[in-house]
């Protein structure tokens, strides 16, 4: 399915794809230096940064799927009088 991604998509896809990339070297790095002996401080600041790197990632995915959901028009209320109808528009899936 080819879908043309806004700049603001374009950006934040850019940003959960670096998130990405990052949070892979720290694991790596983690576990690199938590499975030979070091200190306890060592130990300590890879697991603040891989806890901070998760972090990061995780808010870029949701941070997306929020743009995402906010750009995509889901469905109409309208109130009249007593009656309410709910109208939801359905996306066309295109052909690949």
């Amino acid at each position: 399915m080819a879908t043309s991604a806004l700049p603001l998509e374009k950006m934040l896809i850019d940003q959960v794809a670096l998130c990405s990339l990052r949070l892979s070297i720290v694991e790596l790095k983690h576990a690199t230096i938590t499975s030979a002996s070091v200190g306890i401080s060592q130990t300590d600041y890879w697991d603040r940064t891989w806890s901070a790197a998760q972090r990061r990632y995780m808010r870029a995915i949701e941070t997306l799927a929020r743009v995402r959901r906010l750009l995509r028009p889901n469905a109409v209320q309208v109130n009249i009088g007593a009656q309410q109808v709910n109208v939801a528009n359905v996306a066309k899936k295109d052909a690949e």
